[in-house]
């Protein structure tokens, strides 16, 4: 009788130290992409950012990050920045402010230019909302940047856009990003 008891407790105590108590913490949001901003008291958010740099000709290159709100593309809004840089240029951390930004790219890029484009849902496009306009703006503050694959550009934003629906140019705060650089 003593060899099972001391048998069961070992079993026991082989048991109860192979287990770990610890629930495993989940991954944080961060890791995944947040992108976040308010329009006329709609919050926008997308948990699913990513971001990419493209060549543009030989004198330019567009660097994007774009969040789903959703994973049904048929219904999933969307925030969507586009930075528009010289080739020879990066994005830093510090501020940037655009006003009237018509960054249509038709030749050399030889200054950075930014806009930003939100929607609530894909069914409502025209209910969506754009920094490129006249009277519109959008300030951006990088406060991280990394462009290596796997890096990360992290930063807060604010401006004026224009809905598309009604022409009315309208206040976009509270906005954040903190988005995984992909190649």
């Amino acid at each position: 009788k003593m060899k099972i008891s001391h048998l069961f407790l070992c079993t026991l105590l082989f048991i109860f130290s192979s287990c770990d108590d610890e629930t495993p913490e989940p991954l944080p949001v961060e890791t995944i992409g947040l992108m976040t901003a308010t329009v006329e008291g709609m919050e926008i958010k997308s948990t699913l950012g990513t971001s990419n740099i493209q060549q543009l000709g030989t004198t330019g290159q567009q660097f994007s990050m774009t969040g789903p709100t959703g994973i049904n593309p048929l219904t999933a809004g969307f925030l969507n920045f586009n930075f528009f840089l010289p080739v020879d240029e990066d994005l830093e951390v510090m501020s940037y402010s655009f006003v009237d930004a018509d960054c249509t790219v038709t030749g050399d890029v030889t200054e950075i230019c930014g806009t930003v484009n939100v929607s609530a849902t894909a069914i409502e496009l025209d209910e969506g909302y754009s920094s490129s306009c006249t009277g519109c703006s959008l300030d951006i503050t990088i406060t991280e940047v990394d462009f290596q694959n796997e890096g990360r550009i992290k930063g807060t934003f604010t401006g004026m856009v224009e809905s598309v629906a009604s022409g009315d140019i309208v206040p976009l705060t509270a906005g954040e990003f903190n988005v995984v650089v992909t190649e």
